[in-house]
């Protein structure tokens, strides 16, 4: 296993085998502490719940804990002003923003050909959401280990304090805006069993004579 299944999730416990494996996908050191720097402890976090999702669905894990950790990796081309504007961004600033998932993904393929292009994929895709209404692609369908990236991004974002949005959301409120992000059901359910909040009731529709 790759995380301690007791580690308190919100916390980042570094496996040690996580340094082997970028090493041996020939990331250097440096960009480490270059994520770190430039999305704080979110890469962290990401990159640990999205490997407990995957074990619950299956995914491969040692996947899912890179993928999570580089997601955000493209910001790193974004202005610093923009990054950390704490009021609405401008339609130029938020697509500045946004074109942060096809930089990081262009970034990762180019410069560190070794890292699985699953991987590479679900830097590209973990703004993507079923209706099309994601970026960079407007694609509706998501690969397993880019839902699982993308589930764990949208939880980590909505329960930290962000420099546009001092409070988090939590209880029904936070199940209320997780399920309205269009994203997979199998991974949102395994993150829900995992931080443990309960399920929205599912509407039955009966149809009448």
């Amino acid at each position: 296993m790759w995380v301690s299944s007791g580690a308190a999730l919100g916390t980042w416990e570094r496996p040690e085998c996580l340094n082997d494996v970028m090493a041996t996908l020939g990331i250097p050191t440096p960009l480490s502490h270059l994520v770190e720097r430039t999305c704080g402890g979110h890469a962290e976090r990401v990159g640990l719940l999205a490997s407990r999702i995957a074990f619950l669905l299956n995914v491969d894990v040692e996947l899912a804990l890179i993928a999570g950790y580089l997601h955000d990796v493209g910001k790193v081309g974004v202005c610093p002003s923009v990054l950390n504007k704490p009021g609405p961004l401008t339609a130029l600033e938020r697509q500045a923003m946004q074109h942060h998932a096809a930089y990081g993904a262009q970034l990762v393929r180019e410069r560190w050909p070794g890292v699985p292009a699953e991987v590479v994929t679900a830097v590209l895709r973990h703004h993507e959401r079923l209706d099309g209404q994601g970026y960079p692609g407007g694609q509706t369908e998501l690969d397993p280990l880019s839902a699982v990236v993308a589930v764990a991004d949208i939880y980590d974002a909505l329960t930290q304090p962000r420099v546009y949005r001092p409070w988090v959301l939590t209880g029904p409120e936070l199940v209320q805006a997780l399920f309205a992000q269009a994203l997979p059901r199998a991974p949102m359910v395994a993150l829900c069993s995992l931080v443990g909040l309960r399920l929205p009731e599912e509407r039955v529709h009966l149809q009448v004579g």
